[in-house]
């Protein structure tokens, strides 16, 4: 039995662009809908739901996708090495959007995060003297991750996740090649 040798990366490249896309387009649809400043619980805890859910959709795609074209073989190995490629390149794209989202759509994106989160912790800082506030408010917003790291970061989430989701995915759709006699 002959192996085949099917390109991973063109699979992994097509569904990488799709995730990428599908997570910028989440997040625009929150900017449009006033969703993306909320402070609520719910809907951090669904959005963050919602980003998963795509992950795994598109690298479950990709991995079916070589699968199918491998002639029905997988390793775990090979649904890593397509996973990790797919999530690497929407966590770039979606990076890219991030970047110029809180450079250039909205600059004052993480000052009206930290506004949203001292809202929200108002109830477990209800001792704190107005100084005690605005401190701590300043001293937040000193913290401010740079563009580059918050970049390198994101890419590096993206990695991480790709590489559980894919491990997960490929340990359910191996089917090994048989040895040759």
């Amino acid at each position: 039995m002959e192996t085949k040798n099917v390109n991973f990366l063109s699979i992994a490249l097509r569904n990488g662009i799709l995730l990428g896309v599908a997570c910028v387009v989440l997040s625009v649809l929150l900017y449009v809908t006033n969703l993306l400043y909320t402070g609520s619980f719910l809907i951090g805890a669904i959005t963050w739901l919602l980003n998963l859910a795509i992950c795994v959709v598109f690298i479950v795609m990709a991995v079916q996708q070589y699968k199918t074209a491998n002639d029905g073989f997988l390793t775990v190995g090979e649904a890593i090495k397509v996973g990790i490629v797919t999530a690497l390149v929407g966590g770039v794209i979606a990076a890219i959007y991030s970047v110029i989202y809180t450079t250039v759509i909205d600059p004052n994106y993480y000052e009206k995060v930290v506004e949203v989160t001292m809202e929200k912790m108002s109830a477990f800082t209800s001792n704190f003297s107005e100084e005690q506030m605005e401190e701590l408010r300043e001293k937040t917003l000193e913290s401010k991750p740079s563009v580059v790291w918050t970049f390198f970061s994101s890419i590096l989430g993206s990695a991480i996740g790709g590489v559980i989701i894919s491990a997960i995915v490929g340990a359910v759709k191996k089917k090994e090649r048989p040895m040759p006699l």
